[in-house]
């Protein structure tokens, strides 16, 4: 159902229709970066005592343009500016408790699952479990409340995710659905779940695309010879009168090339998403028990050098075929594919 959901609002075909939007935010990024990129070096050096970089440091203003394109992609709300945004410092410390909390063997629970029988007393994960969950549901039920009001007042605002989904609840009959769970008839999802899975699009979305631009950033910086080649491809597609565009990734292979070069030699979650298997498993001469937590390790593979040859170099011709041009068929052959 969730991702039933969302598939009008992201799948592959409307996710065209959000390209003014990305390309909207990519100006502010560069505007941002251009009066304040010069100041980075100075600004590091007051990070805070857990390695917060300053507002107007190119890190913070490079994440602002990622959290603000996905806010307005399920909320239609932008963030306008990092200072004084109050609700905005509090998602990214629900972020980093996010981070934190999904490192694996941080809990002894997830090994020895006995452990989740113990009284609250005994168990200080749970009760901090339950207070981050209360505290993540609180500011994504703001974020849908305040688009509820706005579409209440008739204001107009950018058609997103939730507002999509209300409408369509509410031709359904169900205008107002509050709390969490499904509606009486289990076909559509109430307020406090519409707000979660949109949430969790925001959480998984926004530092994930901000760190990979860091990486691709730094990647860009350190091979200087790669940054030559692609800023001469930029120049030769693009000119120097205008911004690069949507329309010009065709005729960009060597850009897209760089991008999934920076996506393997950094991946922004080394682990993947947790899994658990729903029957025994054998592999590789081991039993990996039913309901065991599985974790990919998106990093060794991308490390393996039978797979890719020097893989601690940053070769992003390893991903252009031999015109030239970048491969592209991602629902091909298992061992033919690139993404």
């Amino acid at each position: 159902m969730v991702r039933k959901s969302l598939q009008p609002s992201i799948g592959p075909l409307p996710s065209r229709q959000l390209r003014p939007m990305q390309e909207l935010e990519s100006r502010v990024a560069l505007y941002d970066l251009m009066n304040h990129g010069d100041k980075s070096i100075t600004l590091y050096h007051t990070a805070g005592p857990n390695g917060e970089v300053p507002e107007h440091h190119w890190f913070s203003l490079i994440r602002r343009f990622t959290t603000s394109l996905v806010l307005t992609l399920m909320y239609g709300t932008r963030v306008h500016k990092i200072e004084n945004t109050p609700r905005l410092h509090k998602l990214y410390r629900v972020l980093a408790n996010m981070t934190s909390v999904a490192q694996p063997g941080n809990y002894l629970a997830d090994g020895f699952p006995i452990l989740r029988k113990l009284p609250d007393f005994l168990a200080p994960w749970r009760v901090q479990a339950r207070a981050m969950h209360e505290w993540e549901i609180e500011l994504l039920g703001g974020f849908l409340e305040d688009l509820k009001a706005e579409m209440k007042a008739g204001r107009q605002r950018v058609e997103c995710y939730a507002s999509k989904y209300l409408k369509a609840r509410a031709e359904a009959g169900y205008e107002d659905a509050p709390g969490s769970g499904l509606t009486p008839d289990g076909q559509w999802m109430k307020d406090k779940f519409v707000a979660y899975t949109a949430g969790t699009i925001v959480e998984a979305g926004s530092d994930t695309t901000a760190s990979t631009a860091h990486t691709f950033i730094l990647m860009m910086l350190s091979y200087p010879h790669v940054l030559e080649k692609l800023r001469a491809e930029i120049d030769r597609v693009v000119g120097p009168d205008r911004l690069p565009t949507f329309d010009d990734e065709p005729n960009l292979p060597y850009l897209v090339a760089c991008i999934k070069e920076t996506l393997r030699r950094r991946p922004a979650a080394i682990l993947g998403v947790p899994h658990a298997n729903d029957e025994d498993v054998w592999y590789n001469g081991y039993l990996i028990p039913k309901g065991s937590n599985v974790f990919g390790n998106i990093w060794a593979i991308h490390m393996d050098p039978k797979l890719f040859p020097n893989p601690t170099a940053f070769i992003p011709e390893r991903w252009l075929s031999p015109d030239g041009k970048s491969t592209s068929w991602g629902d091909g052959f298992d061992g033919e594919r690139d993404q």
